[in-house]
């Protein structure tokens, strides 16, 4: 099990590096929370996100089970199409978001288990963190016309500890397909 431990720790230290993301700065792993879920709520038949996500409003994301001890929730929303067909080349990330979970509301367009769709025109000033394109908003979802992209929620659920983020969870969502309405 303490091999285990190591190996995990190891491959996630390197996934860091590789990725270049400053979230990933100072991190330390502690585990994997399997009941921690997060997900799009509105998907159509096919796993298909509806296109009005392709005209500027934001998805909504749903989340539940966050590990014991969570005080911040960090979510990003990326293509996972380019990083299937390209590696590392093209990561793109149309949403990123960090979330002090003391400061939500139990009502608006961001509470404790959802973000409301269309949110990021009231929450992005707040809580968003550089996307893709480098700017701390919402990028609507645009793959080519003659193309299906599919993305991915993902979260992972922290705390602060001496300085340092102590991962108490991650999780990713199914993938989601989108393409831009003909």
């Amino acid at each position: 099990m303490r091999r285990f431990a190591l190996l995990f720790f190891s491959l996630l230290l390197v996934s860091c590096a590789k990725q270049d993301q400053s979230f990933c700065a100072g991190a330390t792993a502690k585990s994997y929370e399997p009941s921690f879920k997060i997900w799009c709520p509105t998907m159509n038949k096919g796993h298909f996100i509806p296109t009005i996500y392709g005209e500027g409003v934001s998805p909504p994301i749903m989340w539940e089970g966050l590990p014991l001890g969570t005080t911040h929730l960090h979510i990003t929303v990326l293509d996972a199409t380019c990083t299937y067909e390209c590696d590392s080349c093209c990561q793109f990330h149309h949403w990123e978001l960090e979330i002090p979970l003391h400061e939500l509301p139990s009502s608006g367009p961001i509470i404790p288990g959802s973000i409301q769709a269309g949110a990021s025109k009231t929450i992005d000033a707040k809580y968003a963190q550089p996307n893709g394109a480098g700017k701390k908003s919402y990028f609507s979802f645009a793959p080519p016309p003659s193309q299906v992209h599919a993305y991915i929620y993902q979260a992972t659920a922290y705390t602060m500890q001496g300085g340092k983020k102590r991962i108490l969870g991650r999780s990713q969502s199914d993938p989601l397909l989108f393409r831009v309405a003909q």
